[in-house]
């Protein structure tokens, strides 16, 4: 039995490494099973695995405060409304930032 483990683990090993040097430093530095580190799934068509330009971020991060203020303020109506926040910051350090 343990030379049948042994052999599983030398077959395993090579994957191991591959993934983790087809996998950005920044995302494994979370976990190995980052899931941008993950193969693609094969029924998936148009993957495209890049960053965002600093349009797109912009972008991304008014959305993003752009719902969160929604939710905040009770506006939110889909999927039988949310309570409005009680204590959220008003402050510009609530918001979402676009982290490197």
């Amino acid at each position: 039995m343990i030379s049948v483990t042994i052999v599983v683990v030398a077959l395993a090993l090579p994957f191991c490494s591959i993934a983790e040097e087809s996998c950005p430093e920044k995302f494994l530095r979370f976990s190995k099973d980052h899931s941008f580190c993950k193969p693609t799934n094969a029924s998936c068509k148009y993957v495209i695995k890049s960053f965002p330009t600093k349009e797109e971020q912009i972008e991304i991060v008014n959305l993003h405060n752009m719902y969160r203020n929604k939710v905040a303020l009770g506006d939110e109506k889909l999927g039988g409304g949310l309570d409005s926040a009680s204590n959220m910051l008003a402050s510009f350090s609530g918001m979402m930032n676009w982290q490197k």
